[in-house]
């Protein structure tokens, strides 16, 4: 038996080096993700703020000003309760698709993938829910999954839609 020399010559090395290769894929996921994202609302927590009602504001039925067109407050408690929430650009799938789609996740009818940076990874974790193209969705119970090239700077997770 005799062994016939390969065809390759890797001596001289790529153009590429890794973080080439690194700065390359973050950049195709950045331009993706500003490109094709579409800008998702994350729902969290109401917060609670001091009162603020303003007496100056007017009253349209008595034709003068009222301090009870402030905002709503909690009781006597002096705090008002104000809905919060944060807008992330994501890489939106619609469900369902089978993992052998290639997608990390199988994703069901009235599910939907996001795919954000990783610096949405707490705002995630605290989201109530998620607004996507005016419909709201649950977060599915799987765990998000973290991907970049040399480190995690992109974060996958999936939510369910809304029972209305």
């Amino acid at each position: 038996m005799a062994e016939r020399p390969a065809n390759e010559n890797l001596s001289e090395g790529s153009q590429f080096n890794r973080a080439d290769m690194e700065n390359l894929y973050e950049d195709s996921m950045d331009s993706m993700l500003s490109l094709m994202g579409r800008t998702v609302t994350l729902w969290l927590e109401p917060g609670q703020t001091e009162a603020t009602n303003n007496p100056d504001q007017f009253n349209p039925w008595v034709n003068n000003k009222d301090p009870r067109l402030g905002p709503v407050d909690e009781g006597s408690s002096g705090r008002t309760v104000e809905p919060i929430f944060v807008n992330y650009t994501a890489h939106v799938v619609h469900g369902p698709s089978p993992i052998a789609d290639g997608r990390p996740f199988e994703l069901e009818i009235g599910d939907v993938q996001l795919t954000t940076v990783i610096g949405s990874k707490q705002d995630m974790e605290d989201a109530i829910e998620v607004e996507v193209d005016g419909l709201k969705f649950d977060r599915k119970k799987v765990d998000e999954r973290q991907m970049g090239f040399a480190s995690p700077k992109y974060l996958i997770t999936i939510w369910t839609r809304k029972a209305v």
